[in-house]
C-alpha cells in the first residue's frame, strides 16, 4: 500500500502536466456580413374570407304601345360567405431591376340566389427601385 499513493499521485500529475503542453486556443473573428440589398423574388400565397350581409329590392314594367304587359317585382337576400385565394410569382433580374411577374387570383361568394365567382391571372413587367427603401 505505500507504493500505491505515490503511483496514483504520479499518474495525476503527469495527465496535468500533459494538459499544459497544449498550444494556446486561436480565436478568430466571423467574417463581415455583406448586405445583398432587398429582392422582389419569390413565390408568394394567401387568402383572403368574409362575410356581406345586405337585401336588394327591383319592381320591373314591362310596357308596350298599347299599354302595361305585366309588372314582377321581387327582394333578394345578399347574405353570404366571400372568400379567394392569391398566387404571386416574381423573378428579380440583375438587368436595372427588371421585375417580371405573374399573379393570379380567384375570389366567389355565396351572397344572393346564384353567387358570383371570378378569377383573374395577369403578367407585367416593371422595375424595382432598392432607393426608395433605403430612405
Amino acid at each position: 500500500m505505500k507504493f500505491v499513493i505515490p503511483v496514483l499521485a504520479g499518474l495525476f500529475a503527469a495527465t496535468t502536466a500533459f494538459a499544459a503542453d497544449l498550444p494556446a486556443r486561436t480565436y478568430t473573428k466571423a467574417p463581415v456580413m455583406v448586405d445583398p440589398g432587398y429582392n422582389w423574388s419569390g413565390f408568394y400565397i394567401g387568402g383572403n374570407v368574409g362575410y356581406s350581409w345586405g337585401r336588394s329590392g327591383d319592381t320591373t314594367t314591362y310596357t308596350n304601345g298599347a299599354g302595361t304587359l305585366f309588372t314582377t317585382a321581387g327582394t333578394s337576400n345578399l347574405n353570404g360567405v366571400v372568400g379567394g385565394a392569391q398566387l404571386f410569382h416574381a423573378r428579380e433580374k440583375s438587368v436595372r431591376h427588371a421585375l417580371p411577374d405573374v399573379e393570379a387570383h380567384v375570389d366567389a361568394s355565396g351572397a344572393g340566389a346564384f353567387g358570383i365567382a371570378n378569377g383573374v391571372v395577369e403578367q407585367r413587367l416593371g422595375v424595382a427601385d432598392d432607393d426608395l427603401h433605403s430612405r
